[in-house]
């Protein structure tokens, strides 16, 4: 005796889309076709590239104030104030 395959239904992680496989041992597909799958690793990787180099911004940006708050805190007289342009930690020169 023959018996039909039980299906599964399903939608495509990418599209949406319903698509359906036969009730068979193993690993249940997520994607309806091979373009959708590249799709979802496309969009994955492209996250994941956008997140590193927001991280990396992020990075530099705390960096590059620790050095404002170590200078704003080596320079006399300022107040706490950062030093933005530069002049105010230069010594004052006596004028001649």
């Amino acid at each position: 005796m023959v018996t039909d395959p039980t299906w599964i239904w399903r939608d495509c992680e990418h599209c949406g889309t319903p698509f359906g496989q036969p009730d068979d041992p193993g690993r249940k597909r997520r994607f309806c076709s091979g373009a959708c799958r590249t799709g979802a690793y496309r969009a994955r990787k492209r996250r994941q590239e956008q997140q590193d180099q927001q991280q990396r911004e992020d990075d530099a940006r705390r960096r590059a104030y620790a050095v404002l708050r170590k200078l704003r805190d080596q320079t006399p007289g300022t107040n706490g104030q950062p030093a933005l342009s530069g002049l105010e930690t230069r010594p004052a020169q006596p004028k001649e």
